[in-house]
């Protein structure tokens, strides 16, 4: 069974009780409905992540997008209510669907990114203190294959960047894993959340910018790079910036350079619970849950540079190891990770 054959099979086995009418596909619509136990903006005002918003979020957005904003999370935490009031405990799957429809609806593609910053301030202890299970399976996966491509290329010094570090635990799994191989590597880091990358430059001793990843990437030099990785981050992009990502890091990769990515599908328990909660971690975000179409996004470009570093992506996605199919690991529902190299 394939990586994307595996997830809507798990999908599968979780279907809702109850099928939301197609009208709610519209935000407007939804909120508009008379399904609500109480004002959905009164409900949403009183509740605990009403509160986070107005603290944390609210002031650093501008007013126009603070008022789009929580709209989305209204709409949210309404219809977590409604599906307790059919009698299921919380979110279901296709509500992620939904969500997804919802904020493609009222956030614009640039606008993504002024998110990232007051969701994540909050994640410190989340992301440091206890390493999140699949998240660290996905670095240890990361950093496995990443140093096994690189000593097989018989290399001893490299150049990479890890985009949406975090707190640094990508930084240190492939720093330690590519060291333990005798490779020097030149390691930096890219966060947009000043809080977490001030920890993560504590963590690794290393360089960690403080940027936007897509401004950050433009301005490297094209063919510079020997790996690149983004390990659940790039779902805080818009579709088609994401798209441009993968482009761009296509550009600024050396021959046989690897882009490594891993993510969530946004379909899994865990990311449900987020939703339950209302985090907006899980809510302003874009998530690719197939992984065959990933996989598909990344090889079909191809690109010219300026020094003679032109090419295209490849992702072997055949293996025997279980999970492990290749350069992809299947963790269902959870998400993926997956290594792309440049040829």
């Amino acid at each position: 069974m394939s990586v994307a054959e595996r997830y809507h099979a798990e999908i599968g086995l979780r279907p809702a009780k109850y099928e939301l009418p197609r009208r709610f596909a519209s935000l407007k619509n939804f909120l508009k409905a008379d399904v609500h136990r109480g004002h959905p903006s009164d409900n949403f005002h009183r509740s605990p992540i009403g509160e986070r918003f107005k603290a944390e979020i609210k002031p650093n957005l501008s007013e126009d997008l603070a008022s789009r904003a929580e709209q989305v999370f209204t709409g949210v935490l309404a219809l977590r209510n409604y599906r307790v009031s059919l009698g299921e405990d919380g979110l279901q799957v296709p509500d992620a669907d939904t969500i997804q429809k919802w904020v493609q609806q009222l956030i614009r593609p640039e606008e993504f990114p002024m998110f990232v910053p007051p969701a994540f301030s909050g994640w410190v202890e989340r992301l440091t203190d206890q390493p999140i299970p699949h998240i660290a399976q996905a670095n240890q996966f990361i950093a496995e294959r990443i140093t096994g491509h690189l000593k097989k290329r018989g290399l001893k010094k490299v150049k990479g960047v890890d985009l949406g570090a975090g707190t640094g635990a990508t930084m240190i799994a492939v720093s330690e894993s590519l060291h333990e191989q005798g490779i020097e590597v030149d390691l930096k880091g890219v966060d947009l959340t000043p809080k977490l990358a001030k920890i993560a430059r504590a963590r690794t001793g290393k360089e960690v910018d403080v940027a936007n990843a897509l401004d950050w990437l433009e301005k490297q030099e094209d063919g510079s790079l020997d790996f690149i990785t983004m390990v659940y981050a790039i779902h805080h992009l818009h579709y088609s910036e994401q798209l441009k990502l993968q482009q761009l890091a296509l550009k600024k990769l050396k021959k046989y350079g690897i882009f490594a990515i891993a993510d969530p599908t946004g379909r899994s328990k865990f990311n449900l619970q987020n939703l339950d909660i209302n985090e907006p971690e899980a809510v302003m975000a874009c998530f690719r849950p197939d992984v065959d179409e990933v996989i598909e996004s990344l090889e079909r470009f191809h690109v010219v540079t300026k020094n003679e570093t032109p090419g295209k992506m490849l992702v072997n996605s055949f293996g025997v190891e279980s999970d492990m199919n290749g350069d992809v690991l299947d963790q269902g529902t959870l998400g993926y990770a997956l290594l792309a190299v440049k040829v």
